[in-house]
Formats: structure tokens, C-alpha cells, sequence
């Protein structure tokens, strides 16, 4: 929790896996999670809804943040008769967004601070999923922070009034009349890539799951363990511990880039 700038957090989980992610010898490195079921978006919610009891937060939502709340209850017996949550929902300072990227066998829960220290805890809200067989990994980014490592379009940039001109560029490869120039974001440490069952991502904390190492290699861990930046929990999962409460600017970028370059080469 950082009193003054908004931090995520952001949680993946593994989507069904069908027979062929399954190889090498004694079912290669998937071979673990090929019968992991999804999470559904109701007992996301029914996860999310008991946090927030548990955490003292008035029990009613607001869709998209517009006036009118809506009973936490109601909401979530909704989704459950529908099987359906696609708008993001908002209760005390805070946004709850869930999704789904098939093509790429995640799904994944956003928890955002829409006001800057709504959260007391984020361990408080990370913990109840590590009884998730399909828990992949989580972590927190500042908001600010993430975004602008992630900007390509220099409209985004104008539209903030911030100068782009000496930042590296690069064409999007599409080809005329769509090809446009965008903001090379390649070798910025805070960007997000998306990976077949898991985010290449970093934040400060981050808690990683035996199915998260199956997929980037499980020799990637011993170093971080003996490094000291990894420990272990009685739950199984990893958690990562760095001497920085958050990545915020670009003031610890050797050790971000170490942490980027120790998980994903």
C-alpha cells in the first residue's frame, strides 16, 4: 500500500488446457496443468465479495463507478444465474475487473485502488486464491507507473501533455494503410507481455505458483532463492521479496531489469 499513488493488483489464472499443451517427456512441463478447470466469473466474485466482508467494506457495488449501488449479494447472485461479469464494479475506492484472454489460456481478476490507499493489505486479497488449483501468479504495479511503461501510442502521450519526441519509435508492422508509428516500449522494464497461460510482468510484491515456474522453467528459481529475493509459503506459493515497497519511477531500474531478466531471460 503506497498513501500517496495508486497501486493493482493483478491476478492470472490458468484457463483450461486442452491435450495439446501436453508434451515432452512424462508430459513436459504442462503436464500438470492440462486438467486445471477454470475459475468461473461467479466464484471469482464469491472470492472477491467474502474479502471484502472480511476486509470491513460496505457490501454493495457500483457498476463502471456510476451513482446508484447495487447489493454485493444481488450482484452476485446475478452473475451466477447468467454465468456472466463483464463490467467493472467498484466499492469503496476500489475497482474489481475480471476477463478472459482464451487465445492465450488465461483469465485474469484486476483489483485497483480508484483512490490512493484504499487498500490497507494486499496480501489480505491475493491470499484466498492460492487455493485456486489454476493460480497462476500476482503481483502489484503502481498504476501511473505500469501504464506509461505500456503507453505505444504517442496520443496518449500528447493527450497528457507529456514529450515523446526523444523516446525511441518503431513501426506497429501492420501494413498500409494501417502501419503507424508507435512508442518502442521493448526494453522497458515495467511492460506487461502476454504469454500463452501466464503475464511476463514484474511488481513488487509478486506471488508465483509451481504452475507459473512450469511454464518459464523451474531452474529460474533456485537463483532467486538464493539470492534472497524469493521465499517460500507453507501454501506452495512463491512469494517475491524485494527491499522497495513498490516500482514507482525509474529510480531502481538495475534491480528491475535483474528481476525481469532472473524470471523470463
Amino acid at each position: 500500500m503506497s498513501s500517496d499513488r495508486r497501486e493493482k493488483l493483478q491476478i492470472v489464472f490458468a484457463l483450461d488446457a486442452d491435450s495439446s499443451c501436453v508434451d515432452g517427456e512424462g508430459g513436459g512441463k504442462f503436464a500438470d496443468i492440462a486438467h486445471v478447470r477454470a475459475l468461473t466469473p461467479a466464484h471469482v466474485l464469491q472470492l472477491v465479495v467474502a474479502i471484502m466482508e472480511q476486509s470491513g467494506f460496505p457490501m454493495e457495488f457500483k457498476e463502471n463507478g456510476e451513482e446508484g449501488a447495487i447489493d454485493a449479494g444481488t450482484y452476485l447472485k446475478r452473475v451466477e444465474s447468467s454465468g456472466r461479469w463483464s463490467i467493472p464494479l467498484e466499492a469503496r475506492g476500489v475497482s474489481f475487473r475480471f476477463g478472459c484472454v482464451s487465445n492465450l489460456k488465461q483469465s485474469f481478476l484486476s483489483v485497483e485502488e480508484v483512490r490512493a490507499g484504499s487498500i490497507a493489505c494486499w496480501e489480505d486479497w491475493v491470499v484466498p486464491f492460492f487455493n485456486e488449483k489454476s493460480f497462476v501468479q500476482a503481483w502489484v504495479a503502481d498504476v501511473e507507473y505500469e501504464y506509461w511503461q505500456n503507453a505505444k501510442d504517442p496520443l496518449q502521450y500528447e493527450a497528457a501533455g507529456r514529450p515523446h519526441d526523444e523516446l525511441p519509435k518503431r513501426s506497429n508492422g501492420l501494413p498500409p494503410p494501417l502501419e503507424q508509428v508507435e512508442i518502442d516500449i521493448s526494453r522497458n522494464p515495467g511492460r506487461c507481455v502476454l504469454r500463452s497461460g501466464y503475464v511476463e510482468s514484474i511488481g513488487t510484491p509478486m506471488w508465483l505458483s509451481p504452475i507459473f515456474w512450469r511454464y518459464v522453467g523451474k531452474e529460474r528459481r533456485a537463483p532467486l532463492l538464493a539470492a534472497g529475493w524469493l521465499e517460500p509459503l507453507e501454501s506452495g506459493i512463491d512469494r517475491i521479496v524485494l527491499p522497495m515497497q513498490s516500482f514507482c519511477d525509474g529510480s531502481a531500474g538495475g534491480t528491475q531489469f535483474k528481476l525481469r531478466s532472473a524470471l523470463y531471460g
